[in-house]
């Protein structure tokens, strides 16, 4: 089994030191790189949650038996709604660990994702569905490479992720409603972490660009 700790994790801290290079070098803040690093640590967070420990079924030494492609496609859960396959779980499990665990998994995308990109209201109706059916896609062909059906790909996670994004862009928008109508911006001074958050907020408000 492969883990998150150490190795993929270092690889995902040296990329994140090298775009914040090569961000700087193109004139953005370092409230931004602050705010981009964040980030980026919350989507390592999202990659170790639902791609590792990766098994490694060509280092066993053939102990480990290769799944068909047919097979981990037949595995594919596609019908809505349908939890059948927790049918020995209890109702609490299932909206603990199938429900609630995928919303608030996606939930900080939703949130953040405006201060590091530039999002407009209507993109967030494709961009919610697409990080849901991308995490399952990711887990999807991770099986189908390593030959092993280690994690469920299942239509509801990919609701549910989305339902998360769009929550946390709710949340957003009432973060920046706050902070337009009564946050007291007059006693920032112009460096700080809040002006930035300001002009975030104010885009999300009026659909202007953000000052990076």
């Amino acid at each position: 089994m492969l883990k998150f700790v150490p190795f993929p994790l270092l690889f995902g801290l040296i990329l994140l030191v090298i775009l914040l290079f090569l961000l700087r070098r193109g004139g953005s803040r370092f409230s931004y790189l602050f705010l981009f690093s964040l980030f980026w640590l919350y989507l390592l967070g999202v990659v170790a949650a639902t791609l590792f420990p990766m098994p490694l079924p060509f280092l066993a030494g053939g102990q480990v038996d290769r799944s068909s492609a047919g097979y981990i496609l037949s595995q594919i859960n596609l019908a809505p709604f349908d939890y059948s396959q927790f049918r020995y779980e209890s109702p609490r499990y299932i909206f603990a660990r199938e429900i609630l665990a995928n919303i608030l998994l996606t939930l900080p995308f939703g949130f953040g994702i405006s201060f590091v990109a530039s999002v407009r209201r209507k993109d967030i109706l494709w961009l919610a569905p697409a990080v849901g059916i991308g995490i399952e896609s990711c887990q999807l062909i991770a099986g189908l490479i390593l030959g092993v059906n280690y994690r469920e790909v299942d239509i509801n996670d990919a609701i549910m992720n989305a339902l998360g994004v769009l929550a946390g862009y709710g949340l957003f928008m009432l973060f920046a409603r706050y902070l337009v109508e009564r946050a007291p911006w007059h006693r920032i001074r112009p460096r700080e972490l809040g002006v930035y958050l300001y002009l975030v907020a104010r885009r999300a408000r009026l659909t202007h660009p953000a000052d990076r």
